[in-house]
């Protein structure tokens, strides 16, 4: 079998995989799928675990071995320091399901990664998203999508307003130039974290209304950390010593979102982000009783 015809089948393959699993169930992110082949887009893997090292890919001509591995569900690690990957492909089609981009929207994606997830926006938006992103896009033929490097928390103004928005990293926070820079009725995919260093988020879906956003929660999913003057700039080692701390004792209070400290019943340590954050959003906090949570105004005394 030839190589093209491996990956056309490996393509097919990986596209009934998404859609047997619930995962992929939009004809226009389908067509986008199948215009924008995943391989393209991978350079290099970091492999862990038994396998430990670098892989070196060839875009054009990836071994049989790498195609399969591509061609998972898996998310793959393509750099260290700081760490960046190619998400996990189910996530990234559902991210984009809830999106509802549609031709002649105008997107801003904040996380660049290999340029995959650009690609497919841009393929949606058939309109207008650092280096090693360029360089894949520019493989792909995609010519309405624009990579930008600069501080994702100012947006970008300049092509500004975006009718939808995107975080394909962690975020410590909802920045004020991403609600300003957002269309009226657009839409934003949010993935929020609570504590420095966490890669676990909360993914929203917000709608941008006349004075205030709405929406609702998601998932749960995991992403890289968000860089930079907002966000930490962390080696590889760094953020899993981090994670390994985070995992052996609770953080303290000040170092957590005020919205994500909740303590279940029991006394054991319960991330129920979902309803503290919007809990909080109306000037309540969240009390466990037992097995259910009262939502209460930050003074009032249960018994």
């Amino acid at each position: 079998m030839s190589g093209t015809k491996n990956t056309d089948l490996l393509q097919r393959d990986f596209i009934d995989m998404l859609k047997a699993t619930g995962s992929l169930k939009n004809k226009a992110i389908e067509h986008a799928l199948q215009s924008t082949p995943r391989h393209l887009f991978v350079d290099r893997i970091h492999a862990l675990g038994n396998r430990k090292g670098l892989i070196e890919v060839d875009p054009k001509c990836p071994t049989s071995s790498q195609l399969e591995r591509i061609y998972s569900d898996e998310a793959l690690l393509s750099h260290l320091n700081p760490p960046s990957s190619t998400s996990q492909p189910s996530l990234v089609v559902h991210m984009l399901d809830i999106l509802s981009v549609r031709a002649g929207h105008r997107v801003f994606e904040i996380g660049a990664g290999t340029g995959w997830n650009a690609a497919l926006l841009a393929h949606l938006a058939q309109s207008d998203v650092t280096r090693r992103a360029r360089r894949h896009l520019k493989r792909q033929g995609t010519k309405n999508a624009r990579v930008i490097t600069g501080d994702a928390s100012k947006g970008y103004a300049k092509e500004a307003p975006f009718d939808r928005l995107i975080t394909t990293v962690t975020c410590p926070t909802l920045f004020p130039a991403w609600w300003e820079q957002l269309s009226p009725k657009g839409i934003m995919v949010l993935t929020l974290n609570d504590f420095p260093g966490e890669s676990q988020c909360l993914m929203l879906k917000l709608q941008k209304r006349k004075d205030h956003l709405s929406g609702k929660v998601i998932s749960l999913p995991g992403f890289m950390l968000f860089t930079g003057k907002h966000g930490m700039t962390l080696q590889w080692d760094q953020a899993r010593k981090l994670v390994e701390e985070f995992a052996e004792k609770r953080p303290a209070a000040k170092e957590r979102a005020s919205w994500a400290d909740i303590l279940d019943g029991r006394g054991s340590w319960t991330l129920r982000r979902d309803l503290a954050f919007f809990a909080q959003l109306q000037g309540l906090t969240v009390i466990p009783m037992q097995n259910a949570f009262v939502l209460t105004t930050p003074y009032t005394k249960i018994t």
